[in-house]
């Protein structure tokens, strides 16, 4: 991509956003437009493991999400974050796509051999931590909050190594 291009991840004069390429469906298209934001309950956290018991919490935290619609969704661009100080925005190159009906594991360490033997898919690093004692996952997209899922222990039960999941009936919530 040439610089001062679209696509080249700078907003340059004539255009409203860049996300550092030119697929459309992430948020900002092919000619840096906005998209109109993906609806709230299209990706689904069902899955969330704050509290390994085989690696340490900074190796082998982990997410999963669900993209509940009939179409692939790019969450390149998105950002998680929780109510404190924790940011991440999503990138990945090629661009990180959840196929229709499909799950995706983001964690921590992508490394099966220290992360627990997880299999992650998306690898968010440091920048997101989640608190045994209770946190919050937020995954929004331009602006949009299209999920969320928080806990406080207790009442939420925590064992350590367990993970909690969404019951499978709500999964188009």
């Amino acid at each position: 991509v040439t610089p001062g291009a679209c696509g080249d991840g700078a907003i340059d004069e004539g255009e409203v956003c860049d996300d550092g390429n030119t697929a459309s469906g992430d948020g900002c298209s092919s000619s840096c437009e906005p998209e109109d934001p993906v609806a709230p309950g299209t990706v689904v956290i069902t899955e969330v493991a704050y509290n390994p018991s085989e690696v340490s919490d900074s190796k082998g935290e982990w997410f999963e999400v669900f993209n509940a619609s009939a179409a692939p969704v790019s969450i390149q661009g998105w950002h998680l974050t929780d109510e404190g100080s924790d940011d991440h925005v999503i990138e990945g190159d090629p661009p990180v796509v959840i196929p229709p009906g499909g799950l995706m594991v983001l964690g921590k360490n992508g490394d099966l051999e220290t992360n627990g033997g997880i299999a992650v898919d998306y690898v968010y690093g440091s920048d997101v931590s989640m608190t045994n004692g209770g946190d919050e996952l937020i995954l929004s997209w331009a602006g949009a909050e299209i999920d969320r899922v928080a806990w406080i222990v207790p009442p939420w039960p925590s064992v350590d190594g367990e993970s909690m999941q969404l019951d499978s009936a709500a999964q188009d919530a």
